[in-house]
């Protein structure tokens, strides 16, 4: 019922009630219990009718009175819209701007919109003029709407925000102003094309390129880990050339060290007795050009090379003649060795060197500090074919000190890029109280003194140290 508020009741012959109310004249079937009002749209007088203002003739023809007069008709005469009206759109707007298609929007049956046209609307129409505004509409956009959107004649348009891209399918039907619906209506296909990242292709390429790096990723892991297992094994058998503990021997005191800058450097250092009488005590130190595995390797192979050499009672020139010869086509043209070889005669109290390019030998005797001068040319291993390298010989006295190094020690740099160089490292043997001091406490003195030099715990260069006092 449109109103409350009843003033008169009539019945007619088919069992129906017709009612006139303060909105309106309203028919109620029993059989079904349903209203069908009319305003004053529908002829009515107008929608107010007055109290007691009803009557019904012997002819069967009713009567109500209202404000604006009365109105008269026969019941059987009323009858029914029953047309089904058609449904078309009659609009499609993007961002509340009207579309304009090739073709009429009413022969249209699929409609693409890009990902990023969020917000589109459609407006549509029952083709019924004889009541439009009691028109009714019910619209659905399959995907999105679970249930039937119904809405009057005053809002006949529909609106949809930031769809998900995919398709989905919009329907709409109608009714006539009796209540006659259209239950077919109309649909519209909608495509919302996605973004290029959300595309099929898009995501079998970068799937595609992400098993690539991945695959990429995964070889470059097990390079790293092979490397870093080859370095290990270098490291290993780069420590197996070295001297696992200082020596013991009643003559003389000796502590040496090798400090890698990398898991596998260049430097290397060996002890060797040059004769059967163990009277001549041999030591060998060098450095390797380059680092890691190629430095590795070459170390392990002219130590070696050294120690197969000492063996057979040669001098120690003599030896460095027959190595240099034996690496030179080894080795690559771009590494060289800087080896420089000592021997320390423990009866005779004398040192003999032969130095292929290495840092001078250190003496510290009488509380004075010399670099040792060999005799002939300088050059590393591995340069020049044909070398004649020349020993030189030096006295020795109990307490003497006999210090080698490798460049690590006296091109360490600081961060002003200044050089360690070979003045510091004599002051810093100067200020020693080398008669408190163990050779190993001097060895490691020395080292701190680089690290402090150049602020750093790893050094930049492979650090070897070796000292030896004569008792």
């Amino acid at each position: 019922m449109p109103s409350r508020s009843v003033y008169g009741m009539l019945k007619d012959q088919t069992g129906n009630f017709w009612i006139s109310t303060t909105n309106g004249l309203s028919k109620f079937n029993p059989e079904d219990e349903t209203f069908k009002n009319y305003n004053i749209k529908d002829g009515l007088q107008n929608n107010e009718f007055n109290g007691g203002s009803y009557y019904k003739t012997k002819s069967g023809e009713m009567l109500f009175g209202g404000i604006d007069g009365f109105n008269s008709f026969y019941p059987e005469n009323i009858k029914d819209n029953n047309y089904i009206p058609p449904i078309v759109l009659t609009s499609f707007k993007k961002f509340n701007e009207e579309v304009n298609f090739s073709k009429q929007l009413t022969s249209i049956k699929e409609i693409e919109l890009s990902y990023s046209d969020n917000i589109f609307s459609f407006e549509f129409a029952a083709l019924d003029y004889s009541a439009p505004e009691k028109n009714r509409y019910a619209y659905k956009m399959e995907g999105v709407d679970e249930d039937w959107v119904f809405v009057n004649a005053d809002k006949r348009f529909a609106a949809y925000t930031t769809l998900s891209p995919g398709e989905y399918v919009f329907y709409v039907k109608g009714s006539n102003s009796d209540g006659v619906w259209n239950e077919k209506g109309v649909k519209v296909l909608i495509k919302i094309i996605p973004p290029f990242w959300q595309r099929l292709w898009f995501i079998v390429l970068v799937t595609f390129l992400l098993l690539g790096i991945g695959y990429f990723l995964f070889r470059r892991r097990l390079r790293i880990i092979r490397m870093k297992v080859e370095l290990q094994s270098a490291h290993d058998a780069q420590l197996s050339i070295m001297p696992h503990s200082d020596p013991i021997n009643d003559k003389l005191e000796i502590s040496g060290t090798c400090i890698p800058a990398y898991e596998v450097g260049g430097d290397f250092f060996d002890y060797f007795l040059l004769d059967n009488d163990q009277k001549k005590f041999g030591i060998i130190i060098g450095d390797v050009s380059g680092k890691a595995m190629k430095a590795a390797v070459t170390a392990i192979m002219t130590s070696g090379i050294i120690i197969s050499e000492t063996r057979s009672n040669k001098s120690i020139s003599r030896i460095l003649e027959n190595v240099n010869s034996s690496i030179i086509n080894k080795i690559e043209k771009k590494m060289f060795v800087s080896l420089c070889i000592c021997v320390i005669d423990i009866v005779d109290k004398t040192l003999t060197i032969a130095n292929a390019g290495l840092n001078k030998p250190v003496i510290l005797t009488n509380g004075t500090v010399e670099f040792l001068e060999s005799e002939g040319p300088h050059l590393p291993l591995g340069v020049v074919t044909k070398v004649q390298y020349i020993e030189t010989s030096y006295s020795l006295k109990s307490d003497d000190l006999i210090i080698l190094t490798t460049d690590g020690v006296n091109e360490a740099q600081n961060n002003d890029r200044e050089l360690f160089g070979d003045e510091r490292l004599k002051n810093h043997l100067l200020s020693l109280n080398r008669e408190n001091l163990s050779v190993a406490e001097i060895k490691n003195s020395i080292i701190k003194e680089v690290q402090k030099f150049t602020r750093k715990e790893k050094p930049n260069d492979d650090i070897t140290v070796l000292v030896i006092r004569i008792i």
